[in-house]
C-alpha cells in the first residue's frame, strides 16, 4: 500500500473510531435479531461497541471499519459502510469527507446471515 493510500486509511480508522464511540454523524442499525434482545443486552452491546472492546477484523486497508465484540456469551459482528449523505444509494467516493459520507454500522448477530 502506498503512503497516500496508508495516510487516507488511517484517517478514516479515526473517523470510524470516533463515529463508534460517539455514534454520532451516521445510523446504527440493527438486524431483527438484535432488536429482539433485552434493552440491557442492546444497552451493554453499545457501551462495548462503543468502548472499543472488540476483536476488530480489519480490512480494506485497516479501515477499522469492521469487527466482533461479545456481550454476555453472545458473539455480534459490526460493520461500517460508508455511502453519499444526498440519500443516493451508492458507495461514498471520499470516506474522509465527514460533511458528505453517511455512516452506516449494521450489527448483527455473530451467526446471521
Amino acid at each position: 500500500m502506498d503512503s497516500k493510500k496508508r495516510a487516507q486509511a488511517k484517517r478514516i480508522a479515526e473517523i470510524n473510531d470516533i463515529f463508534r464511540k460517539c455514534l454520532m454523524g451516521g445510523k446504527i442499525v440493527f438486524t431483527p435479531e438484535v432488536r429482539a434482545l433485552t434493552p440491557n443486552t442492546i444497552r451493554l452491546l453499545l457501551v462495548a461497541l462503543r468502548e472499543g472492546k472488540s476483536k476488530r477484523i480489519h480490512r480494506m486497508y485497516h479501515e477499522r471499519n469492521t469487527g466482533v465484540v461479545t456481550v454476555k456469551d453472545m458473539k455480534f459482528v459490526w460493520r461500517i459502510e460508508y455511502f453519499e449523505r444526498n440519500n443516493d444509494p451508492q458507495s461514498a467516493d471520499d470516506p474522509t469527507d465527514v460533511l458528505n459520507t453517511l455512516r452506516v454500522l449494521t450489527v448483527m448477530l455473530g451467526g446471521e446471515k
